[in-house]
Formats: C-alpha cells, structure tokens, sequence
C-alpha cells in the first residue's frame, strides 16, 4: 500500500517537471521570436 502510494507521488511529480520544462520551452520560444516582449518585461522588472 505504501509502496504504491511512493510510486504515484514520483509519477506526480515526473509529470510536474515536464509540465514546467515545456512551460520554460515555451516562455523561451516567445522570447527568442519577440525581442520587444522581452525588452517591455525587463523594463517592468526594473
């Protein structure tokens, strides 16, 4: 039972990291195609 319970948590949190690792492939795909976008959020982050 608790083995089980292990292996749904690390299947999770798998799941989780390409989640967000397609996040970032994302966020770096628009920011390579608008340089302006990036430009505004840096001058935002200021």
């Amino acid at each position: 039972m608790f083995d089980t319970k292990i292996k749904r948590i690390k299947k999770n949190t798998m799941q989780m990291h390409m989640e967000v690792a397609n996040t970032y492939l994302q966020a770096s795909n628009v920011f390579l195609t608008r340089p302006l976008f990036l430009i505004l959020t840096l001058q935002i982050c200021k």
